[in-house]
């Protein structure tokens, strides 16, 4: 199983795919679930994250490690991208309404599993100097100027 993430830092500015996924229509169906299934069809996945171009030359990191969710199974080739999709204050603050009901009690347990030691080696293809301490072996693709290390 192979994963592709991309994470998300605080913007200035309102992510438009985000907005689409934060809508009242949304949020209300993901907090309280109607026996309908909704789709949302007007999102497009360039709008959500970073474009292809920067995607292609910012890096990425790389390494195989488990499922996020039970049974948390050891068969995930994660591969971490080096560039960031933007969200704003304001829409963190919508995703964080489906931890409350509509009284302000807990609604939604916490998404995230506690950190794991994971002892396998970590390769960053990534276009910046790395001191040679930190490093195990390291090779260069001119073609795209950028390189691969095991931190």
């Amino acid at each position: 199983l192979a994963v592709v993430a991309v994470l998300f830092e605080i913007s200035d500015t309102n992510n438009t795919g985000l907005d689409i996924i934060l809508s009242d229509d949304v949020l209300e169906n993901v907090m309280y679930p109607s026996a309908n299934e909704s789709f949302i069809s007007q999102l497009s996945l360039n709008e959500l994250i970073p474009s292809v171009s920067e995607l292609n030359t910012s890096g990425y990191y790389y390494y195989e490690g488990s499922m996020s969710t039970p049974p948390c199974t050891d068969v995930v080739r994660w591969n971490i991208m080096h560039a960031f999709g933007g969200v704003s204050e304001y829409q963190m603050g919508r995703f964080r309404m489906l931890y409350e009901d509509k009284n302000g009690s807990d609604f939604i347990a916490p998404n995230y599993r506690e950190l794991q030691y994971n002892e396998n080696d970590i390769f960053g293809c990534i276009d910046t100097d790395i001191s040679s301490s930190t490093t195990k072996a390291a090779s260069s693709d001119d073609s795209t100027g950028l390189t691969t290390t095991d931190i």
